[in-house]
């Protein structure tokens, strides 16, 4: 005889997981698995362990139980993910071998209500098993099945699909909603929903929670489209009837309800999803019978509401509802002048002594009805507010039959679902632009989202992003900035921050950030890499590398951690660990652009310039908007002899960013190789006025003079770059003095166009991208440095 009844102990157990209380839930879940040996509790213990942070012993649970619980498959495959076993994981989720795995649709089938997730985790799989092709085809089934899943349409924009949020984010295409929202019930191996204290949506987010419209323990689901329960979000259940007794105090709470919907005030209200149903139970822990929430748009642009308490707002019914329903008893008429529900009115008692006295007859008697009922009727009539209804009898109409309340159940969900997808295709919209690198666009397309969605740190931190790639350091700045006022606990895109302000020189704020970030939390590779970049900044490569490496421990699968480490053994010359570092961060990510850019530049220092040509092109054709990068394979292809490549390759990139100077400057080393010197002079005089502190540019100019034959200009423009940058200005003038010691070839001639172009250059500034600070003084760097963003 068992000791245990396993409903209640699992009801305590997923009310200790709802509450975090994980170490009671585990005990108890331990205790209920020795009495009860079955799947739903080999999984609820196993759903203990995992949200413990203790996957390991979740999977080793799981595989020696093999439970046939689709939902414990699924976790049980989540938790080979997570130990980086990708080979069991995708044996568990496709069945049988890898050489065979079963297709989407069996995929879909097998795992019930989980198959959108199942997909989903089948997606991030193929990804880091580098099967691209698979895995978009994963991604986008998941999306079909579930349009919810944001993740995977990000990791199909980031995978270089190009996808169109308006066919993705749509629910046009659902028989159900089983798969978004999961089953009605807490069913075996399902979390039972949580009942009545449920926290209002906070503002703008689409949260529509259960309406229970009957106040008896006992309610029979709605059976949804597919035979299912109906998801909870739609909050339909059918009430038992209520008797004769209880209908007089029900029809006084409608009429409470009804007044508290007629003002402004406090209305539930979403800009982005329309009105939004609360679900606060009434003072006396009873659920109002609500009835069908209409999605019809004349309900929904006129429905008002007033805040007399917290939580208690609720959508006007019509008599399309109530009919729906099959709700009746007396007609429930609105008085729109004082706010409240006027009840019908019948004769006082005073009036009925009064009529026995005088003895009324019969005609006199019906004259004081007729009265009556029009005085109700002016006082029911809406006053200035067309198209609101008044609640009336539902005695006459038909109840529905049960797939008609099935497809109103559906209809009803869509709708409400459908201000959550149209919000979805704009940002989604924008982070397909951003993915592609259309920065430009992808700016104007989170502009153009809702104030109260626009100023939230995720879309502040993707505006941040975009700028950031546009190279416009002080205006990514600005937006990172604004991020970490409104949400200083958000970690994500905080790497990009630091890397901004590296390239900005601002040692101070760089330096707060990486203290503030670690105060926040040391298990984040974004933290690490702010911190590593604090260090760069201030030549300390060797800390920096010990930071960069803690990053990438913290998370292996950080392509941008790998990338900022190989960047700083570039620093130190220890170009083959480097390339190790960069090779790794496109196997985990094929599109990071920047370690395609490391790779070349790697090639480049070699003066192996074909291979760094292929690389550069890699990196182009993965972002072609960036000029920096256009300007390095116009570089290249002057080293390999291609001048007229060269400067067409330079000409678009100006094109494509006329405030670059790095692109103006190299294009004045091609003028100046090629003997086109006034070409040269006019280009240098213009970024002369870009970059007034640049010792680079009066020492081309210098060189410029001395070809045209104006020595005492040469000497002066030498003068100029010697003040500025002592260092760089002597060894540059050392290589063109002595040519023999140059890169390029020994013809005097032909010494400066090789010296200021980018190559052996270790004094190409930080700020050659971005106009230097006036207030702080000049810091030359090497060419590596200045484009470690890439």
């Amino acid at each position: 005889m068992k000791m245990i009844i396993q409903e209640p102990v699992q009801a305590a157990i997923w009310h200790c997981l709802n509450h975090y209380a994980y170490s009671d839930a585990t005990f108890l879940a331990e205790r209920l698995c020795a009495e009860v040996q079955s799947d739903e509790s080999v999984h609820l213990l196993a759903t203990c362990y995992y949200r413990s942070g203790r996957p390991g012993q979740a999977h080793t649970l799981l595989h020696s139980r093999q439970p046939r619980l689709p939902a414990a498959r699924y976790l049980l495959a989540l938790c080979c993910f997570e130990l980086d076993r990708l080979a069991e994981a995708e044996s568990i989720l496709s069945g049988g071998s890898i050489l065979k795995p079963k297709g989407h649709d069996d995929v879909s089938g097998e795992f019930g209500d989980s198959a959108s997730l199942a997909l989903r985790l089948l997606a991030r799989i193929y990804i880091r098993t580098e099967r691209k092709a698979k895995a978009a085809e994963a991604c986008k089934k998941s999306l079909k099945l579930n349009p919810f899943l944001w993740s995977a349409f990000v990791d199909l924009c980031n995978l270089g699909e190009s996808v169109d949020s308006a066919k993705v984010f749509t629910t046009a295409g659902l028989d159900s909603f089983a798969m978004c929202q999961g089953p009605a019930g807490g069913g075996p191996g399902t979390e039972p929903a949580p009942q009545q204290h449920h926290a209002p949506a906070p503002h703008g987010v689409g949260h529509v929670t259960n309406v229970n419209i009957t106040s008896t323990p006992y309610q029979t689901p709605v059976t949804a489209l597919g035979g299912g329960a109906l998801p909870p979000g739609c909050g339909l259940t059918v009430s038992k009837a209520t008797p004769d007794s209880e209908k007089d105090a029900v029809r006084g709470k409608q009429a409470l309800f009804r007044s508290q919907l007629n003002s402004t005030v406090g209305s539930p209200y979403s800009p982005s999803f329309g009105f939004l149903p609360l679900d606060t139970p009434s003072p006396g822990g009873e659920s109002l019978p609500l009835g069908l929430l209409s999605s019809s748009p004349a309900l929904t642009n006129n429905a008002e509401t007033h805040d007399t308490k917290p939580g208690f707002g609720r959508r006007v019914l019509n008599r399309k509802d109530r009919a729906m329903l099959g709700l009746s008893g007396s007609s429930v008429k609105e008085n729109n002048k004082a706010n409240r529900l006027v009840t019908p009115k019948s004769p006082s008692r005073k009036i009925k002594t009064r009529s026995s006295k005088t003895a009324l007859t019969t005609p006199n008697f019906n004259e004081l009805n007729e009265k009556n009922r029009s005085e109700r009727q002016l006082k029911s009539e809406p006053r200035g507010r067309p198209g609101s209804e008044t609640i009336t009898s539902a005695a006459d109409a038909k109840p529905l039959t049960g797939q008609q309340l099935q497809v109103a159940a559906l209809t009803i969900q869509r709708g409400s679902a459908e201000g959550l997808m149209s919000l979805l295709r704009d940002v989604g919209a924008a982070y397909q632009q951003l993915s592609q690198f259309s920065c430009r666009r992808a700016v104007d397309l989170l502009s153009a989202l809702p104030a109260h969605q626009f100023d939230t740190g995720w879309v502040l931190s993707m505006l941040g992003k975009a700028h950031f790639e546009l190279n416009d350091y002080k205006q990514a700045v600005r937006y990172f900035q604004m991020v970490r006022e409104r949400e200083p606990y958000r970690l994500e895109t905080m790497e990009y921050y630091s890397t901004a302000l590296w390239h900005l020189q601002r040692e101070v704020e760089l330096s707060a950030l990486a203290q503030d970030l670690l105060d926040h939390g040391r298990h984040s590779a974004e933290v690490w890499c702010a911190a590593g970049n604090c260090f760069s900044l201030q030549k300390e490569h060797e800390t920096a590398i010990r930071f960069f490496t803690r990053a990438v421990q913290v998370t292996p699968q950080f392509a941008y951690g790998h990338t900022l480490l190989g960047h700083e053994y570039v620093m130190t010359e220890e170009l083959e660990k480097a390339l190790t570092c960069f090779r790794r961060a496109v196997s985990i990510d094929p599109r990071h652009y920047n370690a395609w850019y490391g790779i070349g530049m790697i090639f480049y220092k070699q003066e192996r310039y074909t291979m760094a040509e292929m690389y550069f092109k890699n990196a182009l054709d993965i972002n072609p908007q960036s000029s920096v990068l256009m300007c390095h394979v116009g570089v290249v292809q002057h080293n390999l002899q291609k001048t007229d490549a060269a400067l067409l390759t330079l000409n678009r990139a100006i094109a494509l960013d006329p405030a670059n100077p790095l692109c103006k400057f190299h294009r004045a080393s091609v003028f100046l190789s090629s003997e086109r010197l006034q070409e040269a002079l006019d280009e240098l005089l213009q970024l002369k006025q870009m970059v007034p502190n640049e010792s680079l540019v009066f020492f081309l100019l210098g060189k410029v003079h001395e070809k045209m034959g104006h020595a005492h200009l040469a000497r002066m423009h030498f003068s100029w770059a010697m003040d500025l940058d002592p260092k760089g200005a002597n060894n540059q003038l050392k290589e063109a003095i002595e040519p023999a010691i140059s890169r390029g070839p020994a013809d005097d001639d032909k010494t400066a166009g090789e010296a200021g172009v980018l190559g052996d250059s270790s004094f190409l500034p930080a700020d050659m991208t971005a106009t230097p600070e006036a207030a702080e003084p000049f810091q030359p760097i090497q060419a590596m440095e200045s484009d470690e963003s890439l």
